[in-house]
């Protein structure tokens, strides 16, 4: 078997381990909450903000029976081992709300009305919800493609072997999958922190 073949098989066989240790971890902390199976992949039109509650599990579902989980553990909070990539283990992605510059919660809970809406951004600018719009929106659509067109992840040494990137999940996650799972993410921030 040429040896790029049997680094995917490898790869395979421990993405896959990974991900079934993580999904048990996951489930076990969610075992008290209901959450709704992922819809189908058909889109829902401008009333997903109106159920925001709905909307907010299905993201947590997709995030979870999707995969996500597996590299970036239970609610996002990241720390997976991620042999030679630069910052060790996976992102933590409950910091979305970081990421997306929301710095106040509501803030945050307008910014989530907004991208479970699919609301267009750029027609807010006359009248921003909030005073980060613009680095928010600007953000926003930076984690969007991310999502959609993946990622490679920054190797520690050149010569070591690739770590785990962030696989392309456009051909597979609708545009409301995406807005969801990242709503979901912007919810998951710790805003009362000890």
């Amino acid at each position: 078997m040429p040896g790029f073949m049997r680094a995917a098989v490898l790869t395979c066989g421990v993405l896959g381990a990974a991900a079934a240790t993580v999904m048990l971890v996951g489930r076990a902390e969610h075992s008290s909450a209901q959450v709704a199976p992922a819809e189908d992949r058909k889109p829902s039109g401008s009333g997903a903000a109106n159920d925001k509650p709905r909307s907010l599990a299905r993201g947590e579902s997709v995030f979870r029976d999707r995969g996500c989980v597996a590299c970036h553990g239970a609610d996002g909070r990241g720390g997976i081992p991620n042999p030679n990539y630069l910052k060790e283990t996976t992102p933590r992605l409950d910091l979305m709300a970081e990421r997306l510059m929301l710095f106040e919660e509501e803030d945050a809970k307008k910014a989530i009305d907004l991208i479970l809406s699919g609301a267009d951004l750029s027609d807010l600018s006359r009248d921003p919800p909030f005073v980060k719009h613009v680095a928010f929106s600007a953000q926003l659509q930076a984690v969007q493609e991310v999502i959609r067109n993946g990622s490679p992840a920054g190797k520690k040494d050149p010569r070591g072997p690739e770590p785990l990137a962030m696989p392309k999940w456009g051909e597979i996650l609708s545009e409301d999958e995406i807005r969801s799972v990242i709503a979901y993410l912007v919810s998951r921030y710790p805003w009362e922190r000890p």
